[in-house]
Formats: structure tokens, C-alpha cells, sequence
């Protein structure tokens, strides 16, 4: 220990600390990068990057304090660092959840479960541009609904097309297909092909012949 100190002092090579404006620009740094990648990242993204940052900022004090006996702030960095990095990651699933949770309110109605899982597994099949490919279409209305209009009140017109609307849409989902829109009384749907099959026709024709049915 004596060989040490003396060496030191003959050397010069004394232990230096860093000043609180340095520590204070690493964790502006940081901050920053944290805040970039929680903006345009995913969740998963997000935590890598997170966790090497920190990682990468234990590394250089490590590299500092071996090779140029210069010490850092590792409590006044990492910490306020992790619980922000933590802060984000729960901001970031929290929105992921809400917004799932108002995607699926809003296509519920629309999408077959089947395809709503296969949303919620990966939204970017909802971006705009989507696929060419061979569908099969399907419209439904029911006949004869103008006259039955002019000789009912609006109440039981409302109360007739939701239990329309219910039936009609779960005959369509129960055949793999996907509501384009509702029409007044009409309802547009569209059916897919699975992979290589032609199996659009014949769900088209099982939906259609099960909203006769209901």
C-alpha cells in the first residue's frame, strides 16, 4: 500500500472525480436518447435500448476509473436515469394497452375474432397500401324494408335493424369474413382467401345462407 501511495505521488497519478456539470450532461444525454427511442420505438425497443444505455454508462465509468483513475457519478446518473427509464417503459405499455383498447372497440364490429387476434398481434397489417389480391363479396339487405319504414315508428325500425345488424354479423364472423360497412338496411362484407385456397366463395356462400337462416 506505502509502494502504491508513493508511486502515485511521484507519478502524479492522483484520483480524480468528475464535477456535478459533467454528471449532469451525461444524464441530459441520456434523458434525451431515452425520450427519442420512447417516441418512435416499440416497447421491446425501448427496453433494449434502455438497458444498455445504462449498461453502456457503467461500462465508461468502469473504463475511466481503471485507466484514468477518474471517477464518476454512478448514483446521480443511474439512478435518476432508472427511474425514468422505468417511468417510460410503463407509460409506453400503458398506451399500448389503450390503444389496443380502443382499436378493438372500434373494429369489433367489423373484424371476425379470429382476424382481430391476428390485429392485435400485429397492427401494421391495418396500415394504408394494404394488398392486391381475390376476394370474395358479399351484400345483404333486407327486402322490403322502405314500405316496412313507412308503417312502423323509428323506435321499432331501430330495435329491428340491431337485432338485424347482430344476427347478420355474427353469420358473416362465424365464416371468416370481415364487415366493410353497414348500409342503412345493407350490410358489405368481404371474405378472404386463406393462403394459396379459393375457400372466399364457399364461406361467402355459408355466411350468406346462414343470415337467411337467422
Amino acid at each position: 500500500i506505502y509502494h502504491m501511495v508513493a508511486n502515485s505521488i511521484l507519478s502524479r497519478d492522483f484520483i480524480t472525480h468528475s464535477t456535478i456539470a459533467f454528471d449532469f450532461i451525461i444524464l441530459i444525454i441520456i434523458s434525451v436518447f431515452l425520450l427519442s427511442i420512447a417516441s418512435n420505438s416499440s416497447t421491446l425497443q425501448l427496453a433494449v435500448s434502455g438497458f444498455l444505455a445504462i449498461l453502456g454508462y457503467l461500462l465508461l465509468s468502469y473504463v475511466l476509473f481503471i485507466y484514468m483513475s477518474h471517477i464518476v457519478g454512478l448514483m446521480s446518473v443511474t439512478l435518476p436515469t432508472t427511474v425514468m427509464f422505468l417511468g417510460l417503459i410503463g407509460t409506453h405499455i400503458y398506451r399500448s394497452q389503450v390503444r389496443m383498447g380502443v382499436l378493438e372497440g372500434s373494429l369489433s364490429s367489423y373484424l371476425s375474432p379470429n382476424l382481430m387476434e391476428r390485429v392485435k398481434e400485429d397492427p401494421d397489417i391495418l396500415k394504408l397500401g394494404g394488398s392486391r389480391k381475390k376476394i370474395s363479396v358479399l351484400f345483404s339487405d333486407i327486402v322490403g324494408f322502405t314500405s316496412f319504414c313507412d308503417s312502423v315508428d323509428s323506435a321499432e325500425v331501430q330495435e329491428v335493424l340491431e337485432d338485424y345488424f347482430s344476427k347478420m354479423t355474427r353469420a358473416i364472423f362465424n365464416s371468416d369474413g370481415v364487415v366493410d360497412k353497414y348500409l342503412g338496411d345493407g350490410v358489405l362484407a368481404f371474405f378472404e382467401n386463406e393462403r394459396d385456397s379459393i375457400s372466399s366463395p364457399l364461406n361467402a356462400m355459408s355466411a350468406a345462407l346462414a343470415m337467411q337462416e337467422g
